[in-house]
């Protein structure tokens, strides 16, 4: 549908604590493409370097453009 924005808001929770995040938006440009725009993607520091950021990030974009 032209004109809807479709939003997406992810949690990662470990032991009842929220330890990572991402959200946006697919919106339907001018031109009539359409885009993803990521607005945050953040990882809490003790849970870093563990693949959690790619896991947020690749379902993100399957969650709208999938």
């Amino acid at each position: 549908t032209h004109g809807v924005a479709l939003y997406c808001n992810l949690l990662a929770i470990d032991d009842d604590e929220v330890v990572g995040c991402a959200y946006g938006y697919e919106l339907f440009r001018p031109d009539g493409f359409w885009m993803i725009l990521l607005c945050e993607l953040g990882v809490a520091d003790p849970s870093r370097k563990q693949g959690l950021g790619r896991d947020l990030l690749d379902a993100f974009v399957t969650s709208l453009a999938g």
